[in-house]
């Protein structure tokens, strides 16, 4: 009943955003602050939330050593399968960082919090400081490098992703949200208000996830390495870390579930960065969200 009512909600909350593109009442500056709102105000109340009140995983570097491992799985892979690939340097750029990274905060968060509740959501959080390490240093770094215009040495390029991880809300918020669970400093008042702030996370990131699914247009041909890399091999090599790293119980359903997250808004961010062609980089973020929908919802019925 519970997974029921949880479904639900989510796919009303989807098809709601999906209609208010549909009836022009937001467009994609409407989008794009949805997604900044939540990005810069709502994640970090999210992970504060998390931790406030639930125990820190002494897993906590194993968890974040998951997540890192995992991207660098997919980042030797598509490697591979990009090596001899037909494609400009551009939409190789674009492909390896939606190959090889996970969209944590603005797609499975709201999976994370309906079928595994605050435990659920902070082990998630814990495992992405690993993709976050890797997606603001590794592939930044990566991009900066292969991008003559950037211009950058490999040091230049990880200290810029260094400071670029240092100043985001979100790491703040996850960053005060361990500390004060550490330390068991509680305060209901305080909780409350967090927790209200925190709940509107979810219905926004899915009314937003829900507009952008009005463009599906991809070429599937050119695209197959994403996909067989991050949905196929991704969940494998998950399968193979949960068993390096001996997760049991919540965090290895967690884990399949992480696994699984479809490519990082941050894909579109970095194509308008790097000057790569943004289009396809929305295209191919738009059509992962939607293939995520559909895996996500059997994992959580299987696992």
């Amino acid at each position: 009943m519970i997974y029921s009512t949880g479904f639900l909600n989510i796919v009303l909350f989807l098809t709601l955003g999906f209609f208010i593109r549909k009836l022009n009442l937001i467009n994609e500056k409407g989008i794009s602050f949805i997604t900044k709102v939540v990005i810069y105000i709502l994640l970090p109340f999210s992970a504060l939330k998390a931790f406030m009140k639930t125990e820190v995983s002494e897993n906590l570097l194993k968890l974040a050593l998951f997540g890192l491992s995992l991207s660098l799985s997919e980042l030797l892979l598509i490697l591979i399968f990009l090596r001899n690939k037909n494609v400009s340097k551009e939409e190789k750029s674009i492909m390896l960082v939606a190959s090889s990274s996970m969209n944590t905060g603005l797609f499975g968060l709201p999976f994370f919090e309906t079928f595994y509740g605050s435990v659920g959501v902070a082990t998630a959080l814990l495992m992405d400081i690993g993709n976050s390490i890797y997606l603001f240093m590794i592939v930044y770094a990566i991009l900066s490098v292969i991008n003559e215009e950037e211009n950058k040495d490999l040091v230049s390029a990880i200290v810029s992703g260094l400071k670029a991880i240092v100043t985001m809300p979100y790491v703040w918020g996850l960053a005060i949200g361990i500390m004060l669970s550490t330390y068991s400093i509680t305060n209901d008042q305080l909780y409350n208000f967090v927790s209200i702030v925190a709940s509107l996370t979810s219905p926004l990131i899915l009314i937003a996830t829900g507009a952008s699914l009005t463009k599906l247009s991809i070429d599937l041909k050119k695209t197959k390495p994403v996909w067989v890399t991050r949905f196929i091999f991704g969940i494998l090599f998950g399968y193979l870390l949960i068993n390096v790293f001996c997760l049991q119980g919540i965090e290895k359903k967690v884990a399949v579930l992480f696994s699984a997250l479809p490519p990082p808004f941050m894909t579109v961010v970095y194509a308008d960065m790097f000057k790569l062609d943004v289009e396809f980089a929305s295209q191919v973020v738009t059509f992962g969200l939607f293939l995520g929908f559909i895996i996500a919802t059997l994992i959580v019925n299987i696992v």
